[in-house]
């Protein structure tokens, strides 16, 4: 009896290794298959196609951005909205923590595109060779070579499908290279923006656009932080015209700032960019006292907190009766010193480009250097203390590094804005902050 069972247990055993070598030879004859009918494609196209093209097609049917992602990124996007915990519902973060996702893989292929392209384009047309494959159960490994160029392919089998999840040379796999090219951003946790920045070797950091949030609603990403806010009117609405979208704001009342958590190195992108537009101005309002502190516009910058959890922040403001140039603040703690770059009327109703460093103005009015590391950014359209009502628009903000500036790389984008189609035309008006170096009244470039 004891020997019948011995010889159970023992072609058991064997039926599950004959099993698993059985379906292991499978997986390798399959995935074999595969990619040989991939190669044979590529060497196909490469005759009909140029880099550029072909690249597309590849990195669309066989690429998994996602796995390559958390190869190269980890648990990094996570980690850079952490801060959102402290506004947003738990179901709330998960969407944004996806939506992040999508974009990140949007700029991973994007590079992918790019970095394939390049590599497509070094074969000088000879077809590429087969010269090494290794498959084991659901996943595999396999060497191209064109000559003196050659790659290695990681492949992994999900849902009865192929796919690339990493490639590198002899030297370095493709993963380990990107998170090197952006080891600073994993390493501070700066915002995705920053990152898509680097990986499509951009200059400028777009950190608002309002391009992906729905018109009609609250931009996606943003919110407060006081609880009394809860209860208010929150009057900001992302609109969409003929050519782009931007937030339009208005207050009767309410006073609620809009955040939205921003990390970037001051230091490496000092110049901050962005379009704005006034249409009610608060009447009266002078931002040095607290019964007129209104603006019809105002963006914050909030570099950093102390150990009490107030903020270190600057505030820009298009200001009813204060002149341009203007830098104060008021008497009362932790409130923001203000830099007045627009005033009254005059240019009411227009699309109005702006440029300042955010660095020099932080030196300027506090004495010593930013961290390397933002918080966030503000937007306020206000009229509580002067009981009136105040309406603006705010577009594309950017930063950009100071050398952008000086190359004369950084241009009036605010066009667009101004089209009769969109149905809110005005004339080109650019400002240019005043600096740390310049003293009394604003010296203004004007683009009219």
């Amino acid at each position: 009896m004891n020997g019948y069972r011995i010889m159970t247990r023992c072609a058991a055993v064997a039926v599950l290794i004959l099993g698993w070598a059985s379906s292991s030879l499978a997986s390798r004859a399959d995935g074999h298959t595969w990619f040989v009918e991939q190669l044979t494609h590529l060497n196909e196209a490469r005759t009909q196609s140029n880099p550029q093209s072909l690249a597309v097609d590849l990195v669309e049917r066989l690429a998994r951005i996602d796995r390559f992602s958390e190869r190269a990124f980890g648990d990094y996007l996570e980690r850079s909205l952490e801060d959102y915990e402290q506004f947003l519902a738990p179901e709330e973060l998960l969407h944004l923590v996806e939506q992040h996702r999508l974009q990140l893989h949007d700029a991973i292929r994007t590079r992918l595109i790019a970095d394939l392209s390049g590599w497509l384009g070094g074969g000088e047309g000879r077809e590429w060779q087969l010269v090494d494959a290794k498959f084991d159960k659901g996943t595999g490994h396999v060497t191209v070579s064109a000559d003196t160029h050659a790659v290695t392919l990681y492949l992994r089998r999900q849902d009865g499908q192929w796919s690339v999840t990493d490639a590198g040379t002899q030297q370095i796999r493709l993963s380990d290279h990107y998170r090197r090219l952006v080891a600073d951003i994993l390493d501070s946790d700066y915002s995705l923006a920053v990152l898509k920045a680097r990986l499509k070797e951009r200059h400028d950091v777009v950190i608002e656009d309002f391009s992906r949030s729905r018109p009609g609603v609250l931009p996606e990403g943003w919110g407060w932080r006081r609880k009394r806010d809860d209860r208010k009117a929150k009057l900001y609405r992302v609109q969409e015209t003929a050519n782009k979208r931007y937030l339009a704001a208005q207050d009767t009342g309410a006073s609620v700032i809009l955040l939205k958590w921003s990390h970037w190195n001051p230091h490496e992108h000092p110049i901050m960019t962005w379009c704005w537009r006034a249409d009610a101005l608060p009447p009266g309002g002078d931002e040095r006292f607290g019964h007129t502190n209104d603006s019809a516009a105002g963006i914050y910058v909030i570099y950093s907190q102390n150990w009490l959890g107030l903020p270190k922040q600057i505030k820009y403001v298009w200001s009813t009766t204060l002149p341009e140039g203007t830098v104060d603040r008021r008497d009362m703690i932790a409130r923001p010193y203000f830099f007045v770059l627009e005033s009254g009327e005059k240019h009411k109703g227009e699309w109005v480009f702006e440029m300042t460093d955010v660095v020099k103005d932080y030196e300027r009015v506090f004495g010593s250097s930013p961290k390397d590391r933002t918080l966030g950014i503000g937007l306020l359209t206000d009229a509580n203390s002067t009981d009136s009502y105040a309406a603006a628009y705010y577009a594309d903000i950017r930063v950009w590094p100071r050398e952008a500036r000086e190359d004369g790389q950084i241009t009036d984008y605010c066009g667009d804005l101004r089209e009769p189609a969109t149905g809110h035309g005005g004339q080109s008006r650019t400002t240019f902050a005043v600096n740390s170096t310049e003293a009394g009244a604003a010296a203004k470039a004007a683009g009219e």
